[in-house]
């Protein structure tokens, strides 16, 4: 009697094992359904699994509590992953936001950044937004302010779809291919050009290629806008630049509206009230002093874009160093004065 009383027992746990197993395969098998097809008929579902509603909906509560869970053990903000019922559709949806995907204020943010870039075409904008905004949920506040953006947004003046020509760069400097375009300048001067194409970088509105161009017996690099670009072509030889040697990091820390000019080290004076503006624009900048009057900045940079930015400033920034780009700006000051004589 003792043997069969343990016999029933084992096999009770047998039993209960393999309940608790059925449980698990059947919430993994919903976790993979709504990260293939992003939504599922219950019913179906039910039928699928020779299970209840009922349980499929303990099922479903399981899957966002965990997703809930996750989400704040791991520190993240905004809304985490849920699946929630359509009523319209009448199917179960879950939104994209994982525990590594976007929440509503992050597609907020990127919206925002896009749209303020203006770089690229309605067209291509348009793509992006419709991208982000079936990353919500229908009845999401987000879709509308999106829309509102798309509305009111101001493509730029050259009107040239570039995100595929981007692309077709990024490739060639993967490849460490040699290209060929033709190139118009700012004062519509045509040129065809042969570089070594070195990496991508956008600065106010445009995207550049930054490339290596061979004179003679020097070698200098040269930033390309890509919407004036045309005609481009990967050749079929090795770029002699060494992949991955350009510090884009570093070189974008010292140039500013993809101005080059001469490399140099300037100290000023800012007299303004945001420090951390100025910071901001010189990434290189950094504050050396401080009187009652003004902060002591001293910065690694190019010198023309910078010079652009410094005569912008008007009376609340004075350069100190070196005395050769003190004379520059004064002989811009000068030609700019005779402008309104």
């Amino acid at each position: 009697m003792e043997f069969l009383e343990e016999s029933d027992k084992k096999r009770d746990v047998d039993e209960e094992i393999s309940s608790e197993r059925l449980t698990i395969y059947r919430i993994l098998d919903l976790y993979n359904l709504i990260n293939k097809e992003k939504q599922f008929n219950k019913g179906v579902f039910v039928e699928e699994a020779g299970t209840s509603e009922r349980t499929v909906r303990r099922d479903i509560k399981c899957l966002n509590d965990y997703f809930k869970r996750n989400y704040e053990n791991n520190g993240f903000i905004g809304v985490c992953r849920e699946i929630t019922y359509c009523r319209k559709d009448n199917v179960y949806k879950v939104n994209v936001r994982g525990d590594c995907d976007f929440s509503e204020s992050d597609i907020y943010a990127f919206v925002k950044v896009i749209i303020q870039s203006r770089a690229f075409t309605r067209k291509e904008i348009q793509r992006m937004l419709s991208i982000l905004k079936s990353q919500v949920k229908d009845t999401s506040v987000i879709k509308e302010i999106i829309e509102k953006e798309e509305l009111y947004y101001v493509e730029p003046q050259h009107k040239k779809n570039i995100i595929d020509l981007l692309w077709n760069m990024r490739n060639s400097i993967e490849r460490g291919k040699k290209v060929e375009f033709d190139y118009t300048r700012a004062d519509g001067r045509k040129k065809h050009h042969i570089v070594n194409p070195i990496a991508i970088v956008f600065n106010e509105y445009y995207f550049y290629l930054i490339a290596e161009v061979e004179k003679e017996s020097s070698k200098i690099e040269i930033s390309f806008r890509v919407d004036r670009i045309k005609n481009y072509i990967e050749t079929k030889e090795i770029s002699t630049y060494p992949y991955g040697r350009f510090e884009e990091d570093k070189y974008r820390k010292k140039v500013q509206f993809m101005y080059t000019g001469d490399f140099k080290t300037i100290e000023f004076e800012f007299f303004g009230d945001s420090i951390e503006a100025v910071l901001d624009r010189l990434p290189t900048a950094k504050v050396i002093g401080k009187t009652d009057k003004a902060y002591k900045v001293r910065a690694e940079i190019y010198g023309e874009g910078v010079k652009r930015w410094i005569l912008s400033q008007k009376e609340f920034l004075k350069v100190t160093k070196p005395k050769e780009y003190i004379d520059e700006i004064k002989e811009t000051i000068q030609r700019m004065y005779e402008l309104y004589v």
